[in-house]
């Protein structure tokens, strides 16, 4: 007998499976990230003057635990991955690497100066070995204080390319991402069971959900940012994924973001789950009634009746036959495909699975 699962719509963790970047690759982006917004502060507040040596030390490096490699974030007490080192200056680079299913790893490298100019880095900063899917340490010798001011400004150009480059990489988990969001709000408002999955279509149709794709991914209305990228900001620069399985976390981000997204298209509140849910539950299909018994069963909520209202609004629009998706989107009502999940990649680390992101509020901001 198989050992595969069939799902109404695919499962966040089957999507991260099958088209979630490769850890490595996120960790090499986001640690040019965090290089650029470093570089930026080095050059204004202490722009070198003379020649010497740069380190551009990663932010993120992948940990073996249990036969996994799992990506972790890498603390500088100094403050910055970005390190000059004057000619004949010796300079200590001390860092730690917290996880919550590991002691701390702190340790240090040394920028030593070499005899014949430039610097040796002496001293091994843990996954940045090619065997280990890392990338080795930039260490780069500047002959004047000019040239190390034109190679910081490189750095910081190279930041800011990696943050569109992650963006890109991560279009594919986001357009499946709100595909099955969309599946999952259309399957939870009808009420749909396993044995109806066969009916399980999207809640909003493709134009749509390539609208809420590019909101997610890009500045749209002249915004300077989208959900994503301050997401990825916001993991590469602050403690956002200290101790935390980043990818993971980054796409239960992605996941609620796309469903708040396909929701709001739909003109379905926040908490239109929760008053159908007690709608079914109790049997109640006037406003009012069921406003009542919302406000006895979460009483410290704030809930109007327009909320209770624009809630059955929704259901009872997908309810009005079996064809409505199709008839408003102009989508097929052929039966879904049947969806299997794959094992998990050799490579990946598939712990620390359900972190809790006050997300939306954050990134929203």
């Amino acid at each position: 007998m198989s050992t595969a699962t069939t799902l109404i719509h695919p499962s966040r963790d089957h999507l991260m499976r099958r088209h979630f970047p490769l850890s490595a690759k996120i960790n090499a982006a986001l640690s040019r990230i965090t290089n650029g917004a470093d570089a930026e502060k080095l050059l204004a507040t202490k722009a070198p003057d003379a020649g010497g040596t740069i380190l551009q030390a990663p932010s993120f490096v992948q940990i073996e635990f249990r036969g996994s490699l799992s990506p972790n974030r890498i603390l500088y007490p100094s403050g910055s991955t970005v390190v000059f080192a004057a000619d004949d200056e010796q300079v200590t680079v001390d860092f730690e690497i917290p996880n919550t299913l590991l002691p701390t790893m702190s340790d240090r490298v040394v920028l030593d100066p070499a005899g014949v100019g430039g610097h040796d880095l002496v001293g091994h900063i843990p996954g940045t070995a090619p065997e280990q899917y890392g990338t080795p340490v930039p260490v780069t010798e500047v002959m004047s204080g000019a040239a190390a001011r034109i190679q910081l400004r490189k750095i910081i150009e190279d930041g800011k390319h990696a943050r569109f480059e992650l963006a890109n990489m991560l279009r594919p988990y986001t357009e499946h991402a709100v595909d099955a969001s969309a599946r999952s709000v259309y399957s939870e408002i009808v009420d749909l069971s396993e044995n109806d999955a066969r009916f399980c279509i999207p809640a909003v149709g493709a134009s749509d959900q390539e609208r809420i794709v590019s909101e997610l991914l890009y500045a749209t209305d002249g915004k300077s940012d989208s959900v994503i990228l301050r997401m990825i900001d916001r993991a590469a620069c602050t403690d956002w994924a200290v101790g935390k399985h980043v990818s993971r976390r980054m796409a239960q981000a992605i996941w609620g973001a796309a469903e708040t997204h396909v929701r709001r298209s739909i003109g379905d509140p926040h908490v239109g789950r929760q008053v159908r849910a007690l709608a079914r539950e109790h049997g109640i299909s006037d406003p009012n009634e069921l406003l009542a018994v919302f406000r006895e069963k979460y009483p410290t909520k704030i809930m109007g009746a327009p909320r209770i209202r624009a809630s059955l609004e929704v259901r009872d629009l997908f309810a009005r036959s079996s064809t409505v998706s199709a008839i408003d989107t102009g989508l097929s009502l052929a039966p879904a495909p049947v969806v299997t999940a794959p094992a998990a990649r050799p490579t990946e680390s598939v712990y620390d699975e359900d972190v809790q992101i006050p997300m939306l509020a954050e990134m929203a901001a």
